[in-house]
């Protein structure tokens, strides 16, 4: 876990030096030309005292709910249930994600999307190569023979990836509503 945690928090830009992952998107999304204002003032909430909870009043309702249920696993949830969700939600399901992110975008305007490409493929890296295999890793060793973990470790996996297509369903749907 903690060198996973190390590449999140310490992955080469490419502008030269090393940033977080979440550095490294903010500064896509500048790049890019987006709106990253709610991202900062979720920021600014919490550094400010607010909870999780005062500062997602604040925020779109898409993001809310998936701020919500994360939160509430990484809090409330059994160690089985947040390594499956980490390990198949997140870690497992990225990289194919961001390939075809990454084909369609290129297409577009390349210097535009240069950073964020460069996100998408430090990710796929990192995710394919090296977080996946270990998070799968950590999953099977807690779990080990146990079948009522394995159990919670599936219907926990499927949820984490009904979760990520309903969020990103809805991003495409409020994208498209913006383009007509």
């Amino acid at each position: 876990m903690n060198e996973i945690i190390l590449d999140e928090e310490s992955g080469p830009h490419p502008d030269g030096g090393f940033v977080s992952h979440f550095e490294l998107y903010l500064d896509a999304m500048d790049a890019a030309g987006a709106d990253r204002s709610n991202i900062q003032r979720l920021i600014n909430e919490l550094q400010n005292g607010k909870s999780l909870e005062e500062s997602l009043k604040n925020q779109d309702l898409l993001v809310q709910n998936y701020l919500r249920q994360t939160f509430q696993l990484i809090e409330r949830d059994s160690l089985t249930r947040l390594m499956a969700s980490f390990c198949y939600g997140r870690e497992d399901i990225i990289p194919d994600m961001f390939r075809q992110l990454i084909k369609r975008l290129s297409k577009k305007d390349p210097q535009r999307w240069r950073k964020l490409g460069f996100y998408f493929t430090e990710h796929i890296d990192c995710d394919e190569n090296r977080h996946g295999p270990m998070t799968r890793t950590m999953l099977e060793r807690h779990c080990s023979q146990e079948i009522y973990r394995w159990d919670e470790a599936v219907q926990t996996a499927k949820n984490a990836l009904l979760q990520r297509k309903q969020f990103w369903d809805e991003i495409h749907k409020n994208m498209i509503s913006k383009l007509i």
